[in-house]
């Protein structure tokens, strides 16, 4: 029983899709079949002795709500649901159609807020929404040096403070420091460019957590200096000047004249510009490893951009706090150099967003209430639609449902509802409203009543309830056409 249900589902869908097609050949049938049964109940009536139109009166009015019926019998042959939306997308192009200023003010509203919405909601996404693309970036904070005195909190950080941070903190995993700067690249068949590099402590990607797609980041010899003349591409540098080689690797370039081996590529995307301390407000396209001297720990310039990441048991709280500590013992070892300096950490995710937060989410407020304020006076100022005519507009006859069944079994004025949000005049039925002349129904009535054989009348009383949807009506029901 369960398969033949299957099949008579299936059976019933392909009909609904058939009822798609020849849709006013099978309305036709509808009406003919529809019409020769009032034919049939109004001849019935007159064998009874009445007149010819009190008879049609007294057939119609037996018959039921004929705009109902047929309403039930669409529903039951196609898809309602597409039919209806199809119906709502033609009103709407007529309207639009029909009031072209209308049109172009309403488009234009709608993607001057839509566009704005969108430019600026893919600016939030990608600065506040979207983490960055390293590994854990929650644990991950910006070490900057300070001097309250000055208003000076984000300040570049010196190498010999960083080397005594590093030697006595135990809150971080890992730090490591980088500066950038501009270098001319030659020596591989290309022309000669210049170009914004990053130099960087060899532990800095691996505490970014960030591996290459090619090659390897740099070990700790690299750090060394002697051993030092080893470049890491990035993904855009290696598409543009190498052509995506992937035997770039182990390849010389030339750095301000000094040959350096190419030992790895950077994935796409990635990037480690801190716009705050950058000496060149560019997007590095190379890094390189710095190597510190002996001379680095004693305490001169401030020049280095500081990147740390936090152990896992460890909150930004306590690590402020040591790193306030570790700043107030080398006040007292170097006073010349530290008096008055300190230490601020700032997350790394705050300090990539910077001052923005608050303007990009205002702006997104604004643009989306300017979207809000569109959508909301587009129903507010869209043009009336065509009114209905004669004694069949809405607004006189201002029926219910039941006395509009009614009217039409009386055969007086009405106006039907087609659709879902549209009011359209559906024709009066009366004397001379009537959706057909007496002579087209004599014209079709042996094809309808051909049509009531088949769907098991032979003549007789008909009975006055008729329902096309129990009497098997071959234009209402599609599977009966196709048994």
């Amino acid at each position: 029983s369960s398969m033949l249900q299957i099949i008579t589902n299936l059976r019933e869908i392909a009909a609904r899709i058939r009822g798609l097609s020849a849709k006013h050949h099978r309305d036709a049938d509808l009406d003919d079949e529809m019409a020769a049964h009032l034919d049939l109940l109004a001849e019935e009536n007159v064998r009874r002795g009445m007149p010819r139109e009190e008879a049609q009166y007294a057939a119609r009015r037996e018959f039921g709500a004929i705009e109902q019926i047929k309403e039930t019998c669409r529903d039951r042959r196609g898809l309602p649901v597409l039919e209806t939306f199809l119906q709502d997308l033609r009103y709407g192009t007529r309207m639009l159609r029909k009031s072209s200023g209308f049109t172009v003010i309403a488009v234009l509203t709608l993607a001057l807020g839509i566009g704005a919405n969108t430019a600026i909601f893919s600016v939030v996404n990608s600065l506040l929404l979207t983490p960055p693309h390293f590994k854990q970036p929650d644990r991950l904070v910006m070490v900057w040096e300070k001097k309250p005195s000055g208003n000076w909190y984000q300040g570049p950080v010196s190498p010999a403070n960083y080397f005594q941070w590093q030697d006595h903190n135990t809150v971080f995993e890992q730090m490591g420091v980088m500066y950038d700067d501009h270098l001319s690249v030659t020596g591989d068949n290309s022309d000669p460019e210049q170009l914004a590099y990053q130099g960087v402590t060899p532990n800095l990607l691996s505490t970014l957590g960030i591996d290459p797609i090619l090659g390897r980041t740099f070990s700790a010899q690299d750090g060394i200096p002697g051993n030092d003349d080893v470049v890491i591409l990035s993904f855009g540098l290696w598409l543009r000047r190498f052509g995506g080689d992937r035997n770039v690797l182990g390849r010389k370039i030339q750095l301000n004249g000094h040959p350096n081996t190419i030992v790895g590529v950077m994935p796409r995307g990635f990037q480690l510009f801190i716009k705050r301390g950058s000496f060149t407000g560019e997007q590095a396209e190379l890094w390189s490893p710095i190597a510190f001297t002996a001379k680095s720990r004693v305490p001169h310039g401030r020049y280095l951009i500081a990147l740390a990441r936090l152990n896992a048991d460890v909150t930004f709280t306590q690590a402020q706090s040591q790193m306030d500590a570790i700043a107030n013992s080398l006040e007292q070892q170097w006073p010349d150099f530290d008096k008055g300096w300190g230490v601020q950490l700032i997350p790394l995710k705050e300090q990539l967003v910077g001052n923005l937060r608050q303007p990009l989410l205002i702006l997104l407020g604004a643009v989306a209430f300017v979207l809000l304020m569109g959508c909301t006076n587009e129903p507010a100022a869209r043009p009336r639609g065509g009114k209905a005519t004669g004694n069949c507009s809405p607004r006189r006859t201002g029926r219910r449902p039941e006395a509009r069944d009614s009217a039409i079994a009386d055969g007086k004025p009405v106006a039907i509802r087609i659709g879902r949000d549209r009011r359209a005049s559906a024709g009066c039925v009366g004397h001379e409203g009537a959706s057909r002349s007496w002579s087209q129904k004599h014209a079709r009535r042996d094809s309808g009543h051909r049509r009531l054989a088949r769907a098991g009348f032979h003549g007789g009383r008909v009975a006055g309830n008729w329902n096309p949807l129990r009497t098997g009506s071959v234009a209402c029901n599609p599977l009966r056409r196709h048994k």
